[in-house]
């Protein structure tokens, strides 16, 4: 199978999790609901649109990696809101400041999805709006994980499905319905060199 590597670089981002109006928080790592979210815009897909369906199906279908490369710090964005009423409505966003993360899709049809990526027709953020990566997020398209890896660098972390794992809610079924399926995952930490990543002058 091939294999397709992200990056998600820049000095703010933001991974909604279940977050509510006057409390935003980020989790610590991207989601994978939002990277098919991401995707799908590269890709020009419509909400609730019959391509919009097929990439979620792809990409469901797929083996999906996070890895950590830097975790960086949780900002806190103080905000109040005039509400005509007597007291403001305060509101806080959390972002994951000067964090860097990759991922890995690993699967079938994904040159369906590789165009997008390669040449987006809808601008990508990481997370909000105001989250505009500082890096080009599509490295490429690779034969095994091993070459795909290679444009990471070091990682710290990786992030992995597990059946014995902590459950989060976080796969896309369907955006306009804003229907989102569980997985169980693990964190696991990386020893140097153990995902051999090849990082040395020859």
């Amino acid at each position: 199978m091939e294999v397709i590597t992200l990056l998600f670089e820049a000095p703010l981002q933001s991974w909604g999790d279940e977050s509510l109006f006057e409390n935003r928080k980020t989790t610590s790592y991207p989601t994978k609901s939002a990277i098919t979210g991401l995707i799908c815009a590269a890709n020009g897909a419509e909400r609730g649109g019959d391509k919009e369906k097929e990439i979620i199906s792809i990409l469901n279908n797929c083996k999906t990696e996070i890895y950590v490369m830097e975790q960086g710090e949780i900002l806190e964005d103080y905000h109040t809101v005039d509400t005509n009423e007597k007291n403001n409505l305060v509101t806080r966003r959390y972002y994951i400041m000067d964090g860097k993360f990759g991922c890995t899709i690993e699967g079938k049809n994904l040159t369906k999805i590789e165009t997008g990526l390669a040449n987006p027709k809808w601008g990508g953020w990481l997370g909000r709006r105001c989250c505009i990566p500082s890096e080009r997020i599509y490295r490429g398209k690779f034969k095994n994980k091993e070459e795909a890896l290679k444009e990471l660098g070091d990682v710290k972390l990786r992030i992995i499905e597990d059946e014995n794992g902590t459950v989060t809610k976080d796969v896309a079924v369907d955006f306009e319905k804003r229907i989102f399926s569980s997985r169980k995952i693990i964190v696991e930490k990386i020893m140097k060199n153990e995902l051999k990543i090849e990082n040395e002058t020859k």
